[in-house]
């Protein structure tokens, strides 16, 4: 979970860490919220997705895409 701050005169939105997740020992190597800020996802240096329910602090998915990392991740415009 976050907390968003608005600098109304600059335009910086502020976020500040409320939640915390776990993952083995694998690597992060992007993230990406969707535009409902209800989930999180991580791509991993092991070529796993793992998508995270932010408010409930749980795992809501993995994936496994790939022998290699991820480096990019996008929400679809229609996203959960």
């Amino acid at each position: 979970m976050y907390n968003e701050k608005l600098n109304e005169s600059s335009g910086t939105v502020y976020v500040d860490q409320i939640s915390e997740f776990q993952c083995s020992e694998d690597k992060a190597t992007c993230v990406i919220l969707n535009r409902t800020c209800k989930y999180v996802a991580v791509g991993f240096d092991s070529g796993w997705i793992r998508i995270f329910d932010i408010q409930n602090t749980t795992l809501n998915k993995s994936i496994k895409t790939s022998e290699t990392e991820i480096i990019n991740l996008k929400y679809s415009t229609n996203d959960m």
